[in-house]
């Protein structure tokens, strides 16, 4: 999975940076099976990441317990208003616009920064190729039928 997802979305790396944040606190919201949350484990980041699945999380689990890598996992809805401890980086990578609340979900996450701490996410524009794909009906594993919520700035 890992390889995979680096290998057709390579601009991943440059833009998570993920060497940068050793002992740094970085909360990834839609953490998913735990792909980049390892790669952050793995370079040392203080980890903790949320998603709405419950399985997901199980998986991402495996995950770190395989590799021996720490962090914390919680079953969250990034758009409630959640008491996190601060932290140094908040990341999201192509999810936070399948959720019907995003403005409120970059709202809280001014509550969860350090003073200098950095708002890394990425959401798929409407004038792209990814989202002509999707348009088109073209096969796209990160956009399944059943997703409830799709937005494209």
């Amino acid at each position: 999975v890992r390889n995979r997802r680096y290998f057709v979305e390579p601009h991943i790396l440059k833009f998570a940076d993920f060497s940068s944040w050793k002992n740094k606190k970085v909360l990834e919201i839609g953490c998913g099976i735990g792909t980049d949350a390892c790669m952050f484990a793995k370079h040392g980041a203080q980890y903790t990441g949320i998603d709405i699945s419950k399985e997901s999380l199980q998986l991402a689990k495996k995950q770190f317990k395989l590799y021996g890598y720490i962090g914390k996992f919680f079953t969250y809805d990034a758009s409630d208003n959640l008491n996190f401890e601060n932290f140094d980086l908040v990341y999201s990578y192509g999810v936070i616009h399948h959720h019907p609340e995003t403005q409120k979900i970059i709202d809280n996450v001014h509550s969860w920064l350090k003073g200098s701490g950095e708002f890394r996410f990425m959401v798929y524009a409407r004038h792209s190729w990814k989202y002509a794909m999707i348009e088109a009906d073209l096969a796209q594993p990160e956009a399944q039928e059943d997703c409830p919520y799709v937005k494209c700035f």
